[in-house]
């Protein structure tokens, strides 16, 4: 619905005057909304009715607000007259009934309806003035005590902070839409730290990146050269390197990356980084010449924490395997024998000596891929240590595979921050050195998915003498965070590994194992596509048709063949979010053909969340203690008047409540990438392919997200893209120096 810019200088701005009535649209970023006005002055046109359509950034204004706005009337040729917003300048309500609808309209957070019009009825045209003045008199309204009173009058100390930075980044010409989450970093100070150094907004602030900090400086008048900026850009390069899964960046690497974003003299970066160097926010330390043959130089850029932590683990690391194991076992093969008895299996050779190693060793690395017997090779060595008599601890890097590893084992098993006991009020895992784990085995599922940082806490928290065994898929997507832990743990040569190979013959009869080691040896998946089977290959002829048979897949023929709840038990995993084939797109698309006639909804910006959605956590909430990658699915809405209006959410049997302003956290997760579906296991996965997908089609992706099926797989796919995705084994190595550093000497 937006004009064509191209004419943007066609007719002299107007001006517009009237109240805010209800916002219609309002994209994800809280830029750009449709919305309708009750027009009372200005440029009305002859005929036009007084309630009119608004478009353009309205600075995160809510209904009951007087507006006066500049802009051009516009004819939309399917919505007709509108008027395209260029500048804005809200004001408060100055009508009864306006203030009352600007309070439920959750201006403030946590006023209804019943308690705006109570406060209406108490003071009338006062009632704003009660609040940003006299705030203790809102005791005298029914059902507001001190603590409410108070949580109002903070609300408005927030919005009247979130205006000015409004109404500053606006005079920028920036977006309005990062004003809340700027406050909610630095507070009601924030305009003074933002004139003062707009830089620090790309560190401190989520979301906010250095080329939007970067507008904002150069709109206060920051030269390019300035140290600040130059000094901003090479931080901005490491955080976006570390996002790609390194420690590190060669200098030579990190000066090419920096010129290319800030377009300054490679003098000028380098003396940046010296600076940095010299101030201890940059550590940069010599590698090897094999490190420097492939990293393409003989200096390693390291963002100070990445530094620390790795060096940390490696100590950690050095420390368990120079030690020596508490309680050793009399007799290891005997025990591996009783084990089996107890267990009614019969092991094979490559399982019966990982076990012993286990029990033998303090560190162990055991990986494999599916159906090579990783769990039962778990289970017994957790049968060994239950007949020991050890303290032996469980623990996953997410939800989902703590789960599966009690259902596997019989025994409890927890999430690695539950394990450790991370708490955000006391700053960090409350299991570490001083206060260790109490266990003489501790064993960690999924270890592909654990960064240098989670590493460096579980080590900092393993006791010596106690067995620490890591069990992985080490061709698996690594980590989302910043190292190749597993990886390089295998590289160095110095930890014992117990690699499995041989599938074993039951899990040989499912077409998921077989091509899953297909794709892991290069070659294509095959199907006969002809019952029964657990694996399906359909063609698609372009990414319209990729979408298209995914939906029907998911909504028709998975349900109707196999019984399959398409909401509860069906995944559909695709490699990215955006595009054509995109996770957003999927999402959007089956959720209205899932989900579509419930009533009950809640919108923020371009996203709308219902009753029976399935939904994903984005980042990590250690308050609430649902963490990046969890899976609940929402239960209902709320409109307690105490928080206003909120999504109910059931995250492993527990309901947790999502006012509006914390929705940012959620996703519709009916589609997911293959990076959020590491650790999980479903019924039935559908992945789906496109060429859109080019860069991002790597072997371990598709590996990845074929193994997460546990009766079921599909892969719908463009021909040209399977093919890529099977044989493209160029993944990107990660800059991280873990392995060196266990090197002898």
């Amino acid at each position: 619905m937006s004009a064509d810019p191209s004419h943007a200088e066609e007719a002299p701005l107007e001006e517009l005057r009237g109240t805010l009535e209800r916002i219609r649209f309002e994209r994800d970023d809280g830029a750009w909304c449709v919305a309708e006005l009750r027009a009372q002055g200005g440029a009305i046109p002859f005929g036009v009715d007084p309630s009119v359509i608004i478009v353009g950034d309205l600075l995160g204004s809510h209904p009951g607000q007087e507006l006066r706005m500049r802009g051009r009337w516009k004819q939309h040729p399917h919505f007709g007259r509108q008027f395209e917003v260029v500048a804005i300048c809200d004001e408060l309500p100055i009508t009864t009934r306006g203030i009352e609808i600007y309070l439920a309209s959750n201006a403030l957070g946590g006023i209804g309806e019943k308690l705006a019009q109570r406060l209406t009825d108490r003071f009338g045209l006062e009632t704003l003035d009660v609040i940003a003045n006299q705030p203790e008199r809102l005791r005298e309204v029914e059902g507001i005590g001190p603590k409410r009173a108070e949580r109002i009058a903070k609300a408005w100390g927030r919005q009247a902070a979130v205006r000015e930075v409004m109404l500053f980044l606006n005079s920028l010409q920036i977006s309005t839409a990062w004003a809340g989450r700027i406050i909610k970093a630095w507070g009601e100070g924030a305009l003074s730290r933002i004139q003062r150094d707009p830089y620090a907004l790309a560190r401190d602030v989520h979301g906010i990146g250095f080329a939007t900090a970067d507008r904002i400086a150069r709109n206060l008048g920051f030269e390019g050269d300035d140290p600040r900026r130059v000094r901003a850009g090479v931080h901005y390069v490491l955080r976006e390197a570390a996002g790609e899964g390194h420690l590190y960046l060669p200098t030579s690497a990190l000066e090419e990356r920096a010129a290319q974003h800030l377009s300054v003299p490679l003098d000028t970066i380098r003396a940046a980084i010296e600076h940095l160097a010299q101030s201890g926010q940059v550590i940069l330390e010599p590698v090897t010449d094999e490190e420097a043959a492939s990293g393409e130089g003989h200096l390693a850029a390291f963002p100070r924490l990445h530094h620390e932590a790795e060096l940390r683990c490696a100590a950690h690391l050095r420390r368990l395997l120079t030690a020596a194991p508490e309680a050793p076992l009399e007799d290891p093969a005997g025990e591996v024998e009783r084990a089996e008895r107890a267990m009614g299996l019969h092991l094979a050779d490559a399982q019966r000596r990982a076990i012993q190693m286990a029990t033998e060793h303090n560190l162990l690395v055991i990986t494999g891929g599916p159906g090579t017997g990783k769990t039962t090779l778990v289970r017994a060595v957790v049968q060994i240590a239950e007949a020991q008599g050890w303290r032996t601890l469980l623990a996953a890097p997410t939800g989902r595979a703590a789960r599966r590893m009690s259902e596997a084992t019989g025994q409890s098993a927890e999430t690695l921050h539950r394990l450790l006991k991370f708490s955000f009020q006391e700053g960090g895992f409350q299991r570490n050195a001083e206060a260790p784990l109490l266990a003489e085995l501790l064993v960690v599922d999924e270890a592909s998915m654990i960064d240098i940082h989670l590493l460096s806490a579980l080590l900092a928290a393993v006791p010596t003498g106690c067995r620490l065994l890591l069990v992985g898929d080490v061709d698996q997507l690594p980590s989302v965070g910043p190292g190749d832990v597993l990886a390089e743990l295998i590289r160095s040569e110095v930890i014992p590994v117990c690699r499995l190979t041989s599938v074993f013959r039951q899990a040989e009869a499912s077409a998921i194992v077989r091509n899953a080691h297909r794709i892991n040896q290069g070659m294509l998946p095959e199907s006969t596509n002809v019952a029964p089977t657990d694996f399906y290959l359909i063609p698609a002829k372009d990414a319209e048709d990729v979408v298209r048979k995914t939906l029907k897949v998911v909504t028709e023929r998975v349900p109707q063949a196999f019984g399959f709840d398409p909401t509860t038990e069906v995944q559909v995993i695709a490699p990215m979010h955006r595009g054509p084939v995109g996770c957003q797109r999927l999402n959007e698309a089956l959720q209205s053909s899932l989900n579509a006639r419930v009533s009950q909804e809640i919108r923020r910006g371009g996203r709308v969340f219902r009753p029976g959605d399935r939904v994903m956590q984005l980042r990590n909430d250690y308050d609430r203690e649902v963490f990046n990658g969890d899976i609940g699915y929402v239960v209902g809405l709320t409109t307690d008047e105490s928080d206003g209006e909120a999504l109910l959410v059931d995250m492993d049997g527990r309901q947790i409540t999502y006012g509006v302003d914390d929705l940012d956290a959620l996703t519709l997760a009916y589609a997911i990438t293959a990076h959020k579906s590491q650790g999980s296991e479903y019924p039935v996965v559908v992945i789906a392919l496109a060429t859109a997908h080019y860069v991002l089609l790597e072997r371990n992706l598709l590996y990845t997200a074929l193994t997460r099926a546990r009766r079921l797989a599909i892969i719908i796919a463009m021909e040209p893209a399977l093919g890529r995705a099977a044989r493209n084994f160029t993944a990107r190595r990660r800059f991280t120096r873990l392995a060196a550093r266990l090197q002898p000497g």
